[in-house]
């Protein structure tokens, strides 16, 4: 079967194009006050008050993850509910949990510095690919495993495209001949076939997956198959999502530029506040999840909203995040937002880069350590300038910046002979 026939440039993007709308329909919602936006967008119910938003967070057995056929992939703690939903998440939380300490911080340095620490010039297509590999190989580093990650980059363009063609056909409405359902979950199905191809290729990844499968079926292998294959996508998606637009703001700002380059120097090998700040204001105007979609288990109240049991809801990480009762003038990106600076109680009401609760971002801790480690090397080692105003972006599964050449890196040392 020819994937590219089948799932055409055309398609591919329409797919892209309609959840690009979601999420500008999102964003278009904060422009205007609380009391003229529609509670629903079509049939969907969208929470945008962070007290509300909490209690879908934190009743995860009444609202539980709906993904529509992304859940094609196979089984994984991304799409599963309930007891099944606990088991798979054990597999690799203590992976996960134990990378994230602080004493993983010089491994991470590591890895990136040796990934995006050591160009005299490059672009930014190059300095992205660099950062997709530096995210792999902590990924994996997490687990154990350490090999060379270039395969696994290839893959996942293929999976951002998958991605949104099953997230496009189960919003959508749309049910063509060419977009038949049952043909896009076998696409999808071949995804991980095609993952597990490559991870047969390096005996450590192998035996490691192997040894996470109950191992009783064939079936039980193809879950502990797809549920590492999202576990890794998911994990560098969002953490290359957001040092891209970590990017593009340092690269449209010289004065905060400049500032958190010699707060860092100033640091010792430490990470500053300032730049921790900066780190949270990317994430809060630019959120790596613009929002989580959810399905009732049985009828309830929400928000003074009667649901009945099957309704989605969808919370807007957008709207959380420029609520505003919670933050002072939200539409605005303030580098040194007060809020982060101070401590607000906004922080912990309506920051949800990596959602809260029960199913809050199991990486949340790793991906942390990422960014800031990534952000001390990125600001002491170039210098980012950027003649565009606006920057574009794609959505899929991920907010993510589409960065070009009008964005432009000059190393410390080339920059400073100006």
């Amino acid at each position: 079967m020819n994937k590219e026939l089948y799932w055409s440039a055309n398609d591919i993007a329409a797919a892209k194009k309609y959840l690009n709308e979601v999420v500008i329909e999102l964003f278009g919602r904060t422009q205007r006050p609380v009391e003229e936006r529609d509670d629903f967008l079509g049939k969907i119910f969208v929470v945008e008050k962070p007290d509300v938003a909490n209690v879908v967070f934190q009743n995860h057995d009444l609202y539980v993850k709906n993904f529509g056929l992304v859940a094609s992939f196979g089984a994984s703690r991304f799409t599963l509910n309930g007891a099944t939903w606990a088991h798979f998440r054990e597999k690799s939380q203590k992976h996960l949990a134990k990378a994230g300490r602080p004493a993983m911080i010089p491994e991470i340095a590591k890895v990136y510095g040796e990934e995006i620490g050591f160009h005299d010039t490059l672009e930014i297509a190059e300095l992205e690919r660099s950062i997709g590999r530096a995210a792999l190989r902590v990924f994996l580093k997490a687990f154990g495993i350490d090999i060379d990650v270039t395969p696994f980059l290839d893959i996942f363009q293929k999976l951002r495209a998958a991605s949104a063609m099953l997230q496009y056909t189960s919003w959508s409405g749309t049910n063509t001949a060419k977009q038949d359902p049952d043909m896009i979950v076998l696409l999808a199905r071949q995804m991980c076939f095609d993952f597990w191809a490559i991870c047969q290729q390096f005996p450590e990844l192998e035996a490691l997956i192997r040894s996470m499968s109950d191992g009783r079926t064939d079936q039980d292998l193809e879950d502990s198959v797809s549920d590492f294959m999202t576990n890794m996508f998911a994990g560098i998606e969002t953490t290359t999502a957001s040092l891209g637009w970590m990017i593009d703001c340092l690269s449209k700002g010289p004065e905060v530029q400049e500032k958190l380059r010699q707060d860092v120097l100033a640091a010792e090998g430490k990470t500053p506040d300032s730049v921790k700040v900066f780190r949270d204001e990317v994430m809060r105007f630019f959120p790596p999840i613009p929002f989580v979609v959810r399905e009732l288990a049985e009828d309830a109240t929400l928000g003074g909203q009667d649901l009945s049991k099957g309704d989605v809801v969808v919370v807007s990480i957008v709207a959380l995040h420029r609520d505003p009762d919670t933050w002072s003038d939200p539409n605005a990106f303030h580098a040194a937002r007060s809020e982060f600076v101070e401590g607000s109680p906004a922080v912990t009401r309506a920051f949800k880069p990596f959602l809260t609760g029960p199913r809050m971002c199991g990486g949340r801790r790793l991906a942390t350590l990422e960014i800031d480690e990534a952000l001390r090397i990125l600001l002491t080692r170039y210098k980012f300038t950027n003649s565009a105003r606006d920057t574009g972006f794609q959505y899929a599964l991920a907010f993510c910046p589409l960065l070009n050449n009008s964005l432009q890196i000059r190393a410390i040392s080339e920059a400073s002979a100006d």
